[in-house]
């Protein structure tokens, strides 16, 4: 369940990313942002429901369907669209194997994985602080802060992405790295 969790959730990122980049020049973060709302949905579930798990679980995979099959029936490519790249098995390894591909590919795994380990175990974490606290809704207002979480990086992303387009992606990405290395 876990392979094919990753499999299809990275069928997402990547589709997305091409639909949207086929029809707008600018305002790309709002994909991030969607993709993040999304993934804290169920968390305002949990919170609107004051339900068990298994009612979450269903009404957020209905809530999945709903949107595929939107997706499916409304979305085309867009003007801006680029024919897909042909893949080539082959050139596979010559594309990993060297320093900057693999630097590279290493710092985005480890900024997924803490990314969803985070996203993980937020409700865990808030539900026992708001638990220890004396709160006997503990779990409600866990989900309903953890889903703050995910609704404020929607809105970080989606302003994150407009200084991108606005002050240039490249400039921003290696002056927060020159300003990092300093620190260290």
């Amino acid at each position: 369940m876990r392979f094919a969790t990753g499999f299809f959730l990275g069928g997402v990122y990547p589709l997305a990313m091409h639909v949207i980049s086929g029809w707008y020049r600018e305002g790309r973060g709002v994909v991030i942002g969607a993709l993040t709302l999304g993934s804290g949905s169920p968390h305002l579930l949990r919170a609107a429901l004051e339900a068990d798990w298994q009612i979450v679980m269903a009404g957020a995979s209905v809530l999945t369907l709903i949107g595929a099959a939107v997706m499916l029936w409304t979305v085309r490519d867009g003007p801006w669209s680029s024919a897909p790249a042909e893949v080539r098995p082959t050139e596979f390894w010559a594309g990993v194997s060297g320093r900057a591909p693999m630097l590279a590919l290493g710092g985005y795994l480890g900024h997924m994985w803490e990314l969803y380990a985070m996203w993980a175990w937020l409700l865990v974490f808030l539900a026992l602080v708001y638990t220890d606290v004396g709160d006997v809704f503990g779990l409600e207002v866990g989900s309903l802060m953890a889903f703050g979480v995910f609704a404020l990086g929607a809105v970080s992303a989606v302003v994150a992405g407009a200084l991108a387009e606005r002050h240039g992606r490249r400039s921003r990405a290696s002056r927060w790295w020159r300003v990092a290395r300093r620190r260290w």
